[in-house]
């Protein structure tokens, strides 16, 4: 390979490594709470029913998923409340 050639992909290379370290700080940083929950498993929800017999228990999300992936359950589950899929 040329050294210019080499000196281009070494610094791309550094580049999204420490990218990379960024990203993965300020995630521990924002999310340092859902990090501990799932390192040290303290994911205990207490689920409390307290609909009479005869209504319906409206469907909640996730309450351990947060983010984009709390937001997307919401959705299938608003999508299937609508399309009449019980699940």
């Amino acid at each position: 390979m040329k050294p210019a050639l080499l000196k281009r992909f070494a610094f791309i290379g550094k580049s999204m490594l420490w990218s990379l370290l960024l990203y993965v700080t300020m995630m521990l940083v924002f999310n340092w709470d859902d990090v501990r929950n799932t390192v040290y498993g303290n994911n205990k929800i207490t689920v409390i029913n307290n609909a009479l017999p005869d209504q319906e228990t409206p469907v909640a999300g996730n309450p351990n998923v947060s983010g984009h992936a709390g937001f997307i359950n919401n959705v299938i589950m608003l999508m299937k409340t609508i399309s009449g899929i019980s699940g």
